[in-house]
């Protein structure tokens, strides 16, 4: 207990409630300081994350930029995909093109009110 009590003695105590409250005061305007920048962060980070994805995507002008059907099975098949996805063949051979979609000539205008 000896050594506890010498220990406890030679600390200034002054000194160390001025050290932490420095500390504390340093850490509050820190976290302060952290709160106020990390929502304007959080703003910027989808932009940024745009901007990255748009210059990484404008050094790939090989890439296809459509997506396409197969002549075969007519499934759509994603923009890069050299081949069918069911397995019909590579995108040279079965590629149909841009579908165009028609409406039925006789197809009313307006919300269909389906019933039964």
């Amino acid at each position: 207990m000896g050594d506890i009590g010498s220990y406890l003695a030679s600390i200034d105590f002054r000194l160390a409630v001025i050290v932490a409250v420095l500390l504390g005061t340093i850490a509050m305007l820190v976290r302060i300081f952290i709160q106020a920048t990390a929502e304007e962060g959080l703003v910027a980070l989808p932009l940024v994350g745009n901007w990255i994805a748009r210059s990484a995507l404008a050094r790939r002008r090989d890439l296809a930029t459509r997506s396409w059907f197969c002549k075969t099975c007519r499934s759509l098949n994603a923009p890069a995909a050299t081949q069918c996805y069911r397995g019909c063949g590579p995108r040279e051979e079965v590629d149909a093109g841009e579908q165009q979609i028609e409406s039925p000539i006789d197809a009313p205008a307006g919300t269909s009110r389906r019933r039964g």
